[in-house]
């Protein structure tokens, strides 16, 4: 929107100060401006695997009731079946984009959504990326059964 605003012949008022009028507003509104920021976030991701690996790392900072959730840091990255270099490495890409924010608390490092505006962005796409990826419920499965005993032990 800053950047149509710019090619516009004044893009400043009289008093100085830089505006964007309501006519500038996609259709959808901020909804939409959202939701694009966030379209743009996950397309600079080089790969598919990539962007719903961000995603799936993004799902823990929201609670059941859609507000944002403070997660320790290596609880994101030190998962199960993944790499947490490259996790590290995706959750750093996020904070740097500030759609997540990373900071110390607590001797430890803490992750949280930058801002509670993205939540519904970001819940929108992990419906649609993780709920259609068989890889991403394969994996979940799998971590289901981290702790389950399937050897029978001999009683003879």
């Amino acid at each position: 929107m800053w950047r149509e605003r710019a090619k516009a012949p004044d893009p400043v008022l009289g008093d100085g100060v830089r505006v964007i009028p309501l006519s500038s507003l996609p259709e959808g509104g901020t909804r939409r401006i959202l939701d694009s920021f966030f379209d743009e976030v996950l397309a600079a991701f080089e790969s598919s695997p990539d962007r719903a690996e961000a995603l799936e790392m993004l799902g823990p900072l929201v609670t059941a009731d859609g507000t944002r959730n403070i997660v320790a840091r290596d609880s994101l990255v030190k998962v199960p079946f993944r790499n947490a270099k490259k996790r590290l490495e995706l959750l750093n890409v996020l904070a740097q984009v500030r759609v997540v924010r990373i900071e110390q608390r607590l001797g430890g490092q803490f992750v949280e959504i930058s801002h509670e505006f993205l939540i519904s962005s970001i819940l929108a796409k992990i419906r649609e990326v993780l709920d259609s990826d068989p890889e991403y419920w394969t994996i979940q499965t799998l971590e289901g059964f981290r702790d389950v005993q399937f050897r029978m032990n001999s009683l003879g």
